[in-house]
């Protein structure tokens, strides 16, 4: 049996733009098909892995934000069965395989705007912070 549907985001592509490119679902259209699955199937959503791969996040600052991370949360927010998500904070470059892909630092420490920025979208009541895991149901049973 499924309990939780998981989709990993790296890629603006993967959630915002056009839904179609060349006659066929773009990687946001797959999105999209893949979240209304979870919702068919009445499952929550987690976003296992997540970061924006391919911005320096110590270089581009607000525009990381408005890029990556503003449509990012977008999307958190317009699809309520997204439940739980991921922030992989790690310099990529770091990691020969990654950087050698392309992938860039998306370590938050390295541009204190954009981590300040991040931390003032996860004061929203929306999230979860780990004082208020009692809030969870049957939290206690599992602690």
């Amino acid at each position: 049996m499924v309990d939780w549907f998981s989709i990993d985001l790296f890629n603006t592509a993967d959630f915002s733009g056009s839904t179609t490119a060349h006659g066929a679902l773009s990687a946001y259209g797959r999105t999209l098909k893949f979240l209304d699955m979870a919702v068919a199937k009445q499952r929550p959503v987690v976003v296992a892995e997540s970061s924006p791969a391919f911005i320096d996040v110590a270089l581009a600052g607000n525009q990381a934000w408005n890029s990556w991370f503003a449509p990012y949360f977008g999307l958190i927010a317009s699809r309520p069965e997204i439940e739980w998500f991921v922030y992989i904070n790690y310099d990529w470059t770091k990691a020969s395989y990654y950087a050698a892909g392309g992938w860039k630092n998306n370590d938050l420490s390295a541009n204190p705007t954009l981590a300040a920025q991040y931390a003032g979208e996860l004061a929203n009541p929306r999230y979860l912070h780990s004082g208020e895991r009692a809030l969870l149901k049957d939290y206690g049973t599992y602690k």
